[in-house]
């Protein structure tokens, strides 16, 4: 089993560096860091880090939320009216809610949900030093992989954002 792993590993691998994908992550979140060192995929994914910046991976999302909701015309508008609802002021602000969205972005190390809701974040009036609060409680509760998240991607992300 280890070695078809490792073969779908490199053909995967392949295939996205000939594709010139920018996929920030992809393995690192489905591997642990001892099986990405060991397929030698945390170098790939360190490059392919570094090649991505913060609005382009807004820009790759909201890409790819119009193929999906024309490929399915009833659940992705469904789902994106379900979350604007659930966004909604309430016993909450849409800005706290943003807040709590940081945290469970950054806890499960979702790098489109990281940038999505940290730029959401700043435009609803969030400050840096609130998000990095909301980060400091995920950290809490997902240690060193949230850590990792926030000192990289989420740095990065209010760096742009800010602007």
């Amino acid at each position: 089993m280890r070695g078809e792993c490792r073969l779908l590993i490199k053909i995967s691998v392949i295939l996205l560096k000939k594709s010139r994908l920018r996929i920030p992550s992809i393995f690192a979140m489905a591997f642990d860091t001892s099986a990405a060192h060991y397929f030698n995929i945390k170098k790939f994914t360190s490059k392919v880090n570094k090649m991505t910046k913060a609005r382009e991976i807004v820009q790759h999302f909201k890409q790819g939320m119009g193929v999906l909701s024309e490929a399915m015309p009833e659940t992705i508008p469904a789902m994106a009216n379900f979350m604007g609802t659930a966004a909604k002021d309430g016993a909450l602000t849409y800005r706290e809610k943003e807040l709590i969205a940081i945290g469970v972005s950054l806890y499960t190390r979702c790098p489109e949900c990281i940038a999505v809701h940290c730029q959401k974040a700043l435009e609803a009036g969030c400050t840096r030093a609130e998000i990095l609060e909301a980060a400091g409680m995920a950290m809490i509760f997902g240690g060193g992989p949230v850590l990792g998240s926030s000192a990289t991607l989420l740095l990065d992300c209010l760096n742009e954002f800010e602007k």
